[in-house]
């Protein structure tokens, strides 16, 4: 699946040729992942003996503790920042990589409840640094408004023309937007 979706980083490599194509839908795991592959049996263990509300946080903390003493943590953790050199520049990675080849081509971008955090400020100006394309921003959250200033004040460059915002008012469900509805054919 992570192959016919095009995430990165692949927390299992499918094969040793990266046929990423940046025209066709992709997930780029800036921000980690943090879920073992399902078939494995390291991470299994009765959750019938915890509090329903600690469940979930239990389950992650267990992931955590068996990952760090595999040394696992490398593929399955990550964190935005650690893409980041001490001078504030961005490592170089595949990842990061194909980020910019996507960003580059963007013109719509959709953001589905993102909060622009300050820890990940350096990450999120270098993406949008390379959207030289960017006409139109959607924004699918509750804090619309306050995110749409981060991204005026803080990640546009003024040598980039301004997109135009439009809010998302439900949060229900993922948006899809006009343009991307009207032409789905050439997507899928």
């Amino acid at each position: 699946m992570q192959s016919v979706i095009q995430s990165y980083p692949k927390i299992v490599p499918d094969s040793d040729i990266d046929d990423f194509s940046s025209t066709l839908f992709s997930l780029i795991h800036l921000n980690g992942i943090a879920f073992p592959k399902s078939n494995s049996k390291e991470f299994l263990f009765d959750i019938s003996s915890f509090e329903p509300d600690l469940i979930f946080a239990e389950y992650l903390s267990n992931i955590y503790e068996n990952l760090e003493k595999k040394s696992y943590t490398n593929n399955l953790l990550k964190f935005a920042w650690e893409n980041i050199n001490s001078d504030y520049s961005l490592k170089q990675n595949s990842t990061l990589e194909k980020m910019a080849k996507i960003a580059e081509q963007t013109e719509i971008l959709i953001i589905n409840g993102y909060s622009f955090p300050i820890f990940n400020r350096q990450i999120d100006k270098a993406i949008f640094s390379k959207m030289r394309q960017l006409r139109k921003i959607y924004i699918q959250s509750p804090q619309a408004s306050e995110i749409e200033n981060i991204i005026m004040n803080d990640l546009l460059i003024e040598a980039q023309p301004q997109p135009k915002f439009s809010q998302v008012g439900y949060w229900n469900q993922f948006f899809i937007p006009t343009e991307w509805s009207k032409d789905i054919g050439t997507y899928l």
